[in-house]
């Protein structure tokens, strides 16, 4: 009997060892084995830019333009808030002139084997455009950081690189294209103070627009807020950039920049959508 329960007590001692053993080994593997590397961050890979320069930084015929902002609201619950965009070709010298001006907007789709290269499909839009004088252009519109990089043309002259805006950087996860267009939806509600005082369109012209379907302009939802993508910058805003060229010969006609635009993250947009009149020379 007493043989006996020396050997219970052997075993369990044996046991216990084998148990305090197996542990010890194991935090040696995990002190040992390498850390996993965290997975790294989409805003630290190199900046995609638009295929688009331009030779000004501001809005057409605007010397600083830094203290205008318009305001536009990304909505969430599969929601978008679609902004008003008329567009004007003014004569690069003489602005004063009577301007060419669009009839009819339809948007366009690229295909996947000619669509732009670098996956940049989500940061931008297509149309062809239908002028008052019959012509046709086609025209690109991208969505980029309102701080564009400088650099210097082979002729002496500036020329501006703008970043785009991408979902990769969107640190709250959101998913598909960031530019979204709509044909028309309805009435555009009220505007924001800082609109009415960057524009010279008036109350009852803005009205009449917006009772009515006019094909003339585009209507643009900008799907992504810039506190999303500011990676860091508590300033960031961002600019739409327009790009025109011949529909017949792919000529570029021209390219120009907005204003810069906040967008803020809302589940309603309680300053209406915004309305950007774009004069490109």
């Amino acid at each position: 009997m007493v043989a006996s329960t020396e050997a219970s007590t052997l075993q369990q001692t044996e046991g216990a060892n084998l148990f305090e053993l197996a542990r010890e080994m194991q935090k040696q593997t995990e002190a040992c084995a390498p850390s996993a590397e965290p997975a790294r961050r989409t805003d630290e890979e190199a900046p995609v830019y638009c295929p688009v320069t331009t030779t000004s930084r501001t809005r057409p015929f605007t010397v600083n333009d830094e203290s205008i902002e318009l305001r536009a609201y990304k909505l969430g619950k599969g929601k978008c808030s679609y902004n008003m965009v008329k567009l004007d070709f003014l004569h690069e010298l003489t602005p004063q002139t009577k301007s060419l001006s669009v009839v009819e907007a339809t948007e366009t789709r690229a295909g996947a084997e000619d669509g732009p290269a670098g996956g940049i499909e989500e940061s931008m839009l297509s149309y062809e455009l239908t002028l008052n004088n019959k012509s046709k252009v086609l025209l690109n519109v991208y969505v980029v950081y309102s701080v564009p990089t400088e650099e210097v043309a082979e002729d002496g002259k500036p020329v501006y690189t703008w970043k785009l805006v991408k979902r990769g950087y969107c640190k709250r996860g959101c998913k598909g294209p960031i530019l979204k267009a709509i044909q028309r939806f309805g009435k555009l509600g009220r505007r924001c103070s800082e609109i009415w005082s960057s524009t010279n369109y008036n109350t009852k012209q803005l009205q009449q627009a917006a009772n009515s379907k006019d094909h003339r302009f585009l209507f643009i939802s900008i799907d992504e807020a810039c506190t999303h993508v500011a990676m860091g910058d508590k300033k960031t805003r961002f600019r739409l950039l327009f790009s025109v060229d011949d529909a017949s010969t792919g000529e570029r006609i021209g390219s120009a920049v907005s204003a810069p635009i906040r967008v803020l993250a809302n589940n309603d947009a309680p300053n209406g959508t915004a309305y950007f009149n774009m004069p490109v020379p």
